[in-house]
């Protein structure tokens, strides 16, 4: 055919297969199978794996839920311009979902009453193209639209950053297999009832899914539970601890130490479980990416891992699409949202394994909310967001050769310096209607003292902001820099960094400050509403990485023990009290960087601002 968007001719239909509607659901899995293994593994499963183990058989056998809060009237939603454009390829897996069994039809007219059809779309993804049956459409009115949230079971998704503390756990040598459950949805069938809902037009006739659709938002939760079922059926079958298995939906990776045999027996376990419920796992594949069986490397939830060397990769096709990604955006004039989204689901998986690129997600974050979803809006890309893609793509560059394995982040010691810091902003008062300000000339600005592993105070100091700065100052939002104390507290963080940075090197610093925005910042990677504060909160991360140091950043209430009532004092004026004087007048640290306070007199988002405080320190460090 050479125009998809138009009926075909009968003699088209002729060779084509067809499926009648089915007297009841239908599924592969032996479900009187797994009843016994559920009943034989009773005394083993918690109550709700159970249940979660009865309501698996029940959807298996009579359909699982849509979870629909009312009933959805018919419709009709053209099918979109990309399933046209594949209009070939939409036919052959039409053609294939009929034989396989997953489709109904084609029917003249609709096969039953308040029949709705729902838009075909074709989703081009790692260069192969997916036909999806958008459940999403019409938008407001859609059967994704119309759930009953409450009722539908939280699903967890293990990442690639959590299999890595476990392989890194494991150690040298670690053994590595990865399944991949074949047909995934199409295993669970829908109910009878909703099948009505799951229609679709093509090419003038009319068709209608039996099971479970990869655009319908339920589908994930259901699924869930028979990956779930199959994964603790064969943890109790090899004996092994649960914590070496891992599960994104169809994806069942294990790891275990070379010294122990975990991961043989498991994989043997899920083998022989899948064979006797008739469940298809995928083949081992030759470039370990789909599935492999126990080996030292491959690639688990999109990143490779080599155990021999204790290392993890970006795979070498992901690392081209994503630099390339990143060079169209760059040197476009405009980019739109896909485009933007594309890239950021790339910037995402690199971060979730280098906690040091999370500040160079809160520029292209930003450009994805002001889109506002719009597909056919296009923004040029600001030049800080096109710099900090650069460091992403250069660092995922550096990865197609290797990056070493980080150990799982673990309680703080003991012994580390804590850091207490409190920033005070203007102060205002209204006279005749106007805005007068009542700070005293060098008598507000931020404080900070640093107690060592043996709880003594070794460094203090105070930077007093100019009065400018506080009073008349505003950022390109219009807001007073004297009034944005998510900001005025990060430069507390700085403090120190740049005053005795050579005290601080690969030290466990804790930071302990009474702005919760800001404790928020730190574990971002940046604060959403605060450009100001996230360019300083990217400047300690910057610095504190050149240090060495591992910082912390945590709330403490105002005024919840000495230390912090000190430096709340000193925000607002020097201490006169004796005992202060005595204790920490011979204390007072050196002058911070000019950089900073050259910062101060002319304050602006300036994203080359951490890049000049790292150069600082390096010189001086």
């Amino acid at each position: 055919m050479s125009d998809y968007s138009v009926p075909a001719k009968e003699d088209f239909w002729s060779k084509f297969p067809k499926r009648d509607i089915p007297e009841k659901v239908e599924t592969p899995v032996n479900t009187k199978v797994l009843g016994l293994f559920l009943e034989k593994n009773e005394s083993n499963l918690t109550v709700h794996q159970r249940r979660r183990g009865k309501r698996l058989i029940e959807d298996l056998e009579e359909g699982a839920s849509s979870f629909q809060k009312s009933n959805l009237p018919p419709t009709t939603v053209n099918n979109t311009p990309s399933a046209i454009e594949y209009g070939q390829l939409i036919t052959d897996k039409i053609y294939s979902w009929l034989i396989d069994g997953y489709l109904c039809g084609p029917f003249n007219c609709p096969p039953f009453p308040g029949f709705r059809c729902n838009p075909l779309m074709a989703v081009v993804r790692g260069g192969k193209v997916r036909p999806v049956i958008n459940m999403s459409a019409p938008h407001g009115f859609s059967f994704n639209d119309n759930l009953e949230w409450e009722k539908l079971e939280k699903v967890r998704m293990a990442t690639a950053k959590e299999f890595s503390y476990k392989v890194k756990e494991c150690g040298k040598g670690a053994v590595m297999t990865k399944f991949d459950l074949k047909d995934a949805y199409k295993i669970l069938p829908a109910k009878k009832s909703d099948w009505r809902l799951q229609g679709i037009k093509w090419l003038g006739k009319y068709f209608f899914e039996t099971q479970m659709i990869f655009g319908a938002t339920p589908s994930v939760c259901n699924f869930d539970r028979l990956g779930n079922t199959l994964v603790e059926l064969a943890v109790i079958d090899s004996k092994i601890p649960r914590n070496s298995v891992f599960r994104t939906l169809d994806d069942i990776p294990v790891v275990s130490a070379s010294d122990t045999n975990h991961t043989e027996k498991f994989t043997e376990s899920l083998k022989k479980i899948c064979k006797r419920l008739n469940l298809k796992l995928a083949e081992v594949c030759p470039n370990k990416e789909k599935a492999f069986e126990c080996s030292t490397d491959g690639i688990v939830l999109g990143i490779g891992f080599d155990t021999e060397k204790m290392e993890w990769f970006l795979p070498k096709e992901k690392a081209d699409k994503f630099i390339k990604g990143v060079l169209d955006v760059i040197y476009s004039d405009s980019c739109d949202l896909k485009q933007i989204q594309k890239v950021m689901g790339y910037v995402n998986c690199l971060t979730q394994m280098n906690k040091f690129l999370k500040p160079y997600q809160y520029g292209g974050n930003r450009m994805l909310a002001q889109f506002g979803g719009n597909e056919n809006v296009l923004l040029e890309l600001p030049n800080n967001v096109k710099d900090d893609l650069l460091v992403c793509a250069r660092f995922a560059d550096a990865a197609r050769a290797g990056v070493p394995i980080a150990s799982r982040p673990g309680m703080m010691p003991l012994k580390c310096v804590e850091i207490y810091s409190d920033a005070a902003g203007a102060a205002f008062t209204m006279v005749n209607g106007a805005r007068v300000s009542t700070c005293k000339k060098d008598d507000r600005g931020v404080a900070c003292l640093a107690l060592s592993d043996q709880n003594s105070l070794f460094w203090w100091d105070k930077l007093t902001w100019p009065m400018e700065f506080i009073e008349s100052k505003r950022d390109k939002r219009g807001f007073y820099y004297g009034s944005k104390t998510t900001t005025l507290e990060a430069i507390g963080l700085l403090m120190p960094l740049l005053s005795i940075g050579e005290l601080l090197k690969n030290s466990t610093i804790v930071f302990r400050t009474d702005n919760l925005p800001l404790v928020y910042g730190w574990q971002n990677g940046g604060i959403k509403f605060d450009e100001t504060a996230s360019i300083m909160v990217r400047a300690v991360y910057l610095v504190s990485e050149f240090l060495g140091a591992t910082v912390h950043v945590l709330h403490i209430p105002r005024n919840s023990n000495y230390w912090a009532e000190l430096v709340d004092s000193w925000t607002r004026e020097t201490t006169t009290r004796k005992k202060d004087v005595e204790n920490f007048g011979k204390w007072k640290g050196k002058n911070t960087s000019h950089v900073l306070t050259d910062w101060l007199l002319d304050p602006k988002e300036d994203w080359s601002l951490p890049r000049k405080l790292l150069d600082y320190v390096k010189d001086n460090v």
